[in-house]
């Protein structure tokens, strides 16, 4: 996001990200309940990439501080519903693969767009949003056959236990 060295407008945009995000999961998880997660997490995802790829596209402050808005609103709701969507899979250790990627990621992604840095941060936030939009286009291919609507159908049912005193009544 900062693709120019120095001033506040840097600092900013991070306030910005961690100011979006703090809603964020618990928007995506209350929409997860209602509508398919995969659909949801292929919005979130190209929300996402077009808040990566804004200020490689334009430069400008105002697209810098409107990716951080971007970026900060999708970043834990990705994760949010990339989890409960592999979870819902029933995939033996889903959830533990998603986090390893995740993690595969978060060492790989540095290590490869170190050489596209000596221009700036043009070519390495555009090949991040590739990346997302990768992820969005699993995203539309999970939505085939998976149940579009996630409501109180396709959780387990909550059971009540019993007080004490209701225990020891016949």
């Amino acid at each position: 996001m900062a693709s120019r060295a120095g001033g506040l407008w840097p600092s900013g945009a991070w306030v910005l990200v961690g100011l979006a995000a703090v809603p964020s999961a618990a928007l995506w998880a209350r929409l997860g309940r209602r509508w398919s997660r995969p659909g949801l997490l292929l919005t979130a995802l190209t929300v996402q990439a077009v808040g990566i790829a804004l200020p490689a596209v334009t430069g400008s402050t105002a697209a810098a501080l409107g990716s951080a808005v971007l970026f900060g609103a999708t970043f834990l709701g990705v994760s949010t519903l990339s989890l409960a969507t592999g979870a819902h899979l029933r995939f033996p250790r889903s959830v533990a693969l998603l986090t390893a990627g995740y993690s595969v990621g978060q060492i790989l992604g540095p290590l490869v767009v170190a050489p596209l840095l000596r221009h700036g941060y043009h070519q390495a936030l555009l090949l991040a949003a590739l990346v997302v939009l990768a992820a969005a286009a699993a995203a539309a291919v999970l939505r085939i056959g998976f149940p579009h609507h996630m409501g109180a159908e396709h959780t387990a049912p909550v059971r009540r236990l019993r007080q004490p005193a209701e225990a020891a009544r016949p």
